[in-house]
């Protein structure tokens, strides 16, 4: 038997709103992403994301390693479009308030943000 080396497709989809997300998961790429720059193995993605398949998990972080720029320019723009959001959030009437109930309850509960 003759081992084959196609290329591998990586397992992720193109939501109708652009987002990118993991296999067949509602995880998406930018969270695995991230979780794989804080350290995580790809067996620890699966206690994580209970929905992503360990193949797809090594699928991705090699596709990490092998665009490793490509990957840090779609991470900035993540980044970017985060702050956005947060700050049309932000803006918005009662969220100064909002977030500081939050905060107190958390304090309360002996939570840390």
């Amino acid at each position: 038997m003759n081992l084959t080396f196609d290329e591998i497709r990586v397992p992720v989809q193109v939501w109708n709103d652009g987002s990118v997300r993991v296999g067949n998961s509602r995880v998406t790429l930018a969270t695995v992403l991230y979780a794989f720059d804080a350290g995580a193995k790809p067996e620890g993605l699966l206690e994580m994301f209970p929905g992503i398949d360990l193949a797809d998990a090594y699928q991705l972080f090699g596709y990490y390693l092998a665009k490793s720029d490509e990957v840090a320019e779609y991470l900035s723009k993540c980044d970017a479009e985060w702050e956005r959001v947060k700050t049309e959030i932000d803006a918005q009437p009662g969220q100064k308030e909002l977030r500081a109930r939050i905060r107190a309850r958390w304090k309360e509960m002996g939570l840390t943000e």
